[in-house]
């Protein structure tokens, strides 16, 4: 994937940090590898008596040779990520093996489309100057008022669990599944990722739980709390982490996904405006088996039920 700065001028190359051996799926989330070729990688997940594949290929048509053999059509769901194309330019139905795979829908994709990625191999001044206007703006706001940067390695502290429990409640109210305390923990327990936050006065501002694979970190989770919104610590945040994850050494700052190309889009414009290269990491195809959509539709119903919906 090739790495251009808002001058169209090459800078380096960014390989997607879903590639690398201890991502998220697959060290934390219970993924197994089961082939890893040039082509690509196959992974399974199991779900009781369901299975779940996922392949990260740079050809739709290379997938016949990660398809396992003995396949249960009717027990399984079959998620393709084609990294050899931009998602803005993907058919909307790809058909191989007389099966029909579509695209995967928001509510669904379980990797991200857009990103922003960050050359932190760049000099300081450098990164600094790729900000547009308004990012560096906040900064010197934020910075001029007193707001802290801080990182945290121990997920005893009582700052992380205010960082969850403030994630919980805004997912709630945005109709989001609220994040898994212990898969933070454990996260943060076994050094893959630290919780970053700014703060004014000793109040907390904003959190950023930074994931690190290879050489590449990744923004996993943020938040913001009600303090922030006249402070502007998040800006400064990222800022930050940039300074801090350069300074050890990496190459590249993942900011996470971006839903859509759209200059009103609040999460497109706020990451933007740190200078990185968006990076188009390709569309996702899904085939689902009759029998995981009942139990997905079962799943669901219970939900409503649950939520006094139906």
């Amino acid at each position: 994937m090739l790495d251009t700065d808002f001058t169209g001028s090459h800078i380096a190359t960014y390989d997607s940090i879903f590639l690398e051996p201890d991502w998220i799926l697959r060290k934390f989330q219970g993924w197994r590898l089961l082939a890893d070729l040039p082509e690509g990688k196959l992974l399974r997940r199991n779900f009781g008596p369901f299975c779940r594949y996922l392949i990260l290929t740079n050809s739709f048509s290379d997938i016949r040779q990660f398809l396992p053999r003995g396949l249960s059509a009717w027990f399984s769901q079959i998620i393709v990520k084609d990294l050899g194309i931009k998602a803005t330019n993907a058919p909307p139905i790809r058909t191989f093996c007389n099966s029909t795979y579509r695209l995967s829908t928001d509510e669904e994709r379980l990797l991200n489309m857009y990103t922003f990625a960050i050359n932190l191999r760049l000099g300081e001044d450098t990164l600094w100057k790729n900000f547009n206007q308004t990012t560096r703006k906040s900064c010197r706001i934020a910075f001029d008022k007193g707001v802290k940067h801080e990182f945290i390695q121990d997920s005893s502290s009582r700052l992380v669990d205010v960082f969850i429990d403030t994630l919980a409640n805004m997912a709630i109210k945005r109709g989001l599944v609220p994040p898994e305390r212990s898969l933070i923990k454990r996260i943060i327990n076994q050094g893959a990722g630290n919780l970053h936050y700014v703060s004014l006065s000793g109040e907390p501002l904003t959190f950023a739980l930074i994931y690190r694979a290879g050489k590449k970190i990744f923004y996993l989770l943020g938040v913001s709390t009600d303090s922030d919104r006249a402070a502007g610590g998040g800006h400064l945040l990222h800022w930050e982490i940039i300074r801090h994850y350069k300074l050890a050494g990496l190459h590249w700052y993942d900011m996470g996904g971006v839903q859509e190309i759209n200059s009103n889009n609040g999460i497109y414009k706020f990451k933007r405006g740190f200078g990185g290269a968006l990076i188009d990491l390709g569309p996702e195809y899904v085939l689902t088996g009759v029998g995981v959509q009942l139990a997905m539709k079962s799943r669901n119903s219970l939900k409503r039920i649950l939520k006094g919906r139906l």
